[in-house]
């Protein structure tokens, strides 16, 4: 079988890490410890062990008292606020320009799905093919502390059931009914680069949050799971997780007309509908009866079909992502495309936990940049490395007419929003550019840009006295200390500038492959 490491998770954020912290006092801490808490902050718990501990750590940290993760800077740069002004208001795209800009999107990027396009139905080998191509080469995994048998991986294969398929195997629709792990292979034991390290599972895909439509294909030998298609993603899903309908009830959720989405970091539906998490980005469709906007809480039958759960929630329809009160978790579609409703979107994340593949109810680098993006309604691919090509990485670029352009052999980076100008997706490769030209172009970035380097990617917050800033989902570095680098867990969103130093000795930015923008060029 077939099997692609990313950038995303899978090379990971493991190795987001390779960063050396500037500036950094505190003594070398274990990896997997706890950093040790500023002077003006209080600790916060150990890195948890389970959802249970993730949820727990996440009630005794507040967000606006982070423990000095090293990298991470505190105030005024810590606070959405210092970043949002009234430049950051202007609309840079109507739904007209973000439907367009998501079409460019699918067709730079395969990965991103219009499930309601696909076909009905998947030849033998098609989907072979998309099975092969989910699950991972042998490697040596931990399970989750001793060295996982060849008979126990043979197993796995098998519960894939390929030679059992069909010669055609139709579409099946489904809806999740809460948040579940997508798996690379149907089976939820973790398999563990290291052993007992738990929260790097190798065979965790993404997360799914509930309300999400699925193409469901086929089903696993023991029964447990189902093999699905997403919006960005194919793998395995708990079958207890997935409920099935119609074509015409599943089409409320594969395109909505109205919704609700989320704009905090995570919603916990009312207790009626099993206090579902949704995170953020989400959406929750919305039908009218009686003059009154219910939402679509989807419900698992007895029999596995699907059930709505029909309430009113509390929304906000004022087009900011704003924080604190009821109802302002969730908003009336689309966040308006602006810089500062990105901005505020990722701020709503600042102190959670790193969550790679959607593990501990939280997100990873590539996983929060695309919820953050998602809440204006743009649909970014799941993978750091598919979302540099989706920008247009190695694309001849571009610079529109009477536009400005960054320094450098590329010089296609544009530095203001042409008047009745279309936003485009524009990359702007930093693999040639010198140290003082790589800063430049990333001083002219628009807010909002992603910087990508081989394992990581990060949002552009803005420039402050020369120096650009970054929020990311990092899940750890290294710091200097008198006996030599030092790894350190960190598993945390995040602050920090964009030149902190790499294991090699270079800045960050000097290790960054690109940025990526929806720059305007002229129509």
């Amino acid at each position: 079988m077939r099997f692609s490491r990313n950038c995303g998770k899978q090379l990971a954020c493991l190795s987001a890490a390779l960063c050396v912290l500037y500036g950094a006092t505190e003594p070398a801490l274990a990896a997997g410890a706890a950093p040790a808490p500023s002077a003006s902050a209080p600790a916060s718990a150990a890195a948890p062990a389970s959802t249970a501990r993730a949820a727990s750590e996440r009630e005794q940290a507040p967000k606006a008292a982070l423990p000095n993760y090293g990298v991470a800077l505190g105030a005024p740069y810590d606070d959405a606020s210092f970043w949002c002004d009234a430049a950051g208001e202007e609309l840079l795209g109507t739904a007209e320009d973000v439907a367009r800009l998501n079409e460019e999107l699918r067709a730079r990027q395969p990965s991103l799905a219009v499930l309601s396009e696909l076909p009905r139905a998947a030849s033998r080998a098609q989907l072979r093919r998309w099975i092969e191509g989910a699950a991972p080469e042998r490697e040596e995994w931990y399970a989750p502390t001793e060295p996982l048998s060849e008979a126990a991986y043979r197993a796995v294969l098998e519960n894939c059931a390929l030679s059992e398929l069909p010669l055609r195997s139709p579409l099946r629709y489904g809806v999740t009914v809460r948040r579940a792990d997508l798996r690379h292979l149907p089976t939820s034991e973790a398999w563990l680069d290291t052993p007992g390290d738990v929260h790097y599972d190798s065979l965790q895909a993404t997360a799914v949050d509930p309300a999400e439509p699925l193409a469901v294909w086929s089903e696993s030998r023991d029964g447990r799971f189902l093999f699905v298609s997403t919006r960005y993603y194919r793998g395995w899903l708990a079958k207890e997780t997935v409920a099935f309908t119609t074509r015409e009830k599943w089409l409320a959720y594969a395109q909505p007309q109205d919704f609700l989405v989320v704009t905090q970091s995570r919603y916990e539906a009312p207790a009626a509908a099993g206090r579902q998490l949704y995170q953020l980005g989400s959406r929750i469709p919305l039908v009218q009866q009686g003059g009154t906007q219910l939402a679509r809480l989807p419900q698992r039958a007895p029999d596995g079909s699907l059930e709505e759960l029909l309430l009113p929630l509390p929304y906000r329809e004022d087009g900011s992502a704003g924080a604190g009160g009821e109802g302002t978790a969730l908003h009336r579609g689309n966040l308006p495309y602006t810089a500062n409703n990105l901005r505020r979107s990722a701020f709503a994340c600042l102190g959670d936990v790193y969550g790679w593949g959607g593990q501990d109810e939280s997100v990873d680098c590539s996983a929060f940049v695309a919820d953050v993006y998602r809440t204006v309604g743009i649909e970014l691919p799941r993978d750091a490395d598919e979302q540099e090509v989706a920008f247009g990485m190695g694309q001849e670029l571009f610079a529109g007419a009477g536009s400005t352009s960054a320094v450098g052999r590329q010089g296609a980076f544009l530095l203001r929003h042409d008047e009745g100008a279309e936003p485009q997706p524009i990359s702007t490769v930093l693999d040639e550019l010198s140290p003082a030209e790589r800063t430049q172009a990333l001083l002219a970035a628009p807010p909002a840009s992603l910087l990508f380097r081989p394992d990581h990617v990060m949002l552009v917050l803005g420039s402050d006295a020369g120096k650009t800033y970054i929020i990311h989902s990092l899940s750890g570095c290294w710091e200097k200390t008198e006996e030599g680098l030092k790894r350190r867990r960190i598993r945390r969103v995040l602050v920090s500038d964009a030149y902190f130093l790499t294991s090699t000795g270079g800045r960050n930015l000097d290790a960054c492959t690109s940025i990526g923008s929806f720059s305007a060029t002229a129509r």
